[in-house]
């Protein structure tokens, strides 16, 4: 699929899309099908299994002395959360965002394991306005259920535990490479899910509080893979040796005195007074 013709640089570079990079944690649609199709920073999902952790931030990212692509985002409410800019945000940054204002942010989130706290990668920027490309029909105004803080959270529930309020889901993005294996990260909300629904499939809806993502809503999309019937060795271990009866059709050599029908020696006589020298 060809973008459209004509179709303005500006177009590509405000979703942070590159003509070969993919459009979300994924890592499954091209640029140019985002071009034609996306009506929104956080299209439907294009497969009812599709992995992804995505969502909205709005705040002002600063990026540390002498490193454009590692900083900060400070959001609405002041909070600061971690943040990188990946590769294909670079062209954008340097010639069109001003950094000293806010913008809203298409971000991928991240569980840091050493506090739980999140941390963003920027992907993209949903601002038609501000890149003067707000006549382009496949950047539409922004949908009211995908506000700042929304996030879509798509994936395989691992834990999940009511009394701590706790949930931890597993996505997995699809290999970059013909023939690599597919990489997993873990994304850890708050929140309460109905009973048994780890190794479940869910399409959760959640929004950033502070530096936590809080469940909204949530459904249930059945298992996450069919389980395969385990297979048992039928074969029989073998026995140590002098342990247990001989296997079926085992033949177990026998002494000859043990044998059928032979006949046991007789005792020795005990010796009288007489015998003695």
């Amino acid at each position: 699929m060809n973008p459209p013709v004509n179709q303005p640089l500006e177009t590509r570079s405000a979703i942070g899309q590159s003509p070969s990079s993919p459009t979300a944690a994924t890592l499954e649609t091209t640029e140019s099908e985002v071009v034609m199709e996306r009506q929104q920073p956080i299209p439907p999902p294009n497969h009812p299994r599709q992995y992804r952790a995505i969502g909205l931030v709005h705040g002002q990212y600063q990026p540390t002395e002498g490193h454009l692509t590692q900083g900060t985002l400070t959001t609405d409410t002041g909070k600061e959360i971690e943040a990188v800019l990946l590769g294909r945000m670079m062209s954008l940054i340097k010639n069109h965002i001003d950094l000293t204002q806010s913008h809203l942010w298409v971000v991928y989130p991240r569980t840091r394991q050493e506090d739980d706290h999140i941390h963003l990668q920027i992907v993209g920027i949903w601002e038609p306005e501000t890149l003067k490309i707000n006549e382009n029909p496949a950047l539409a105004p922004l949908p009211d259920d995908q506000q700042n803080g929304y996030f879509s959270i798509r994936g395989e529930v691992v834990f999940a535990a009511t009394d701590q309020e706790s949930i931890v889901v597993k996505i997995r993005q699809s290999p970059k490479a013909e023939g690599e294996r597919p990489k997993f990260f873990k994304i850890k909300l708050k929140g309460v899910l109905p009973e048994k629904p780890v190794t479940h499939f869910w399409d959760l809806q959640a929004q950033l509080v502070g530096n936590d993502l809080v469940l909204q809503s949530a459904t249930d999309l059945g298992l996450a893979q069919s389980k395969k019937p385990i297979k048992r060795n039928k074969k029989s271990r073998p026995l140590r040796k002098g342990s247990g009866r001989p296997r079926l059709g085992e033949h177990r050599p026998q002494s000859p005195d043990s044998r059928a029908g032979s006949p046991r020696p007789k005792p020795l006589p005990k010796p009288t007074k007489g015998d003695r020298s």
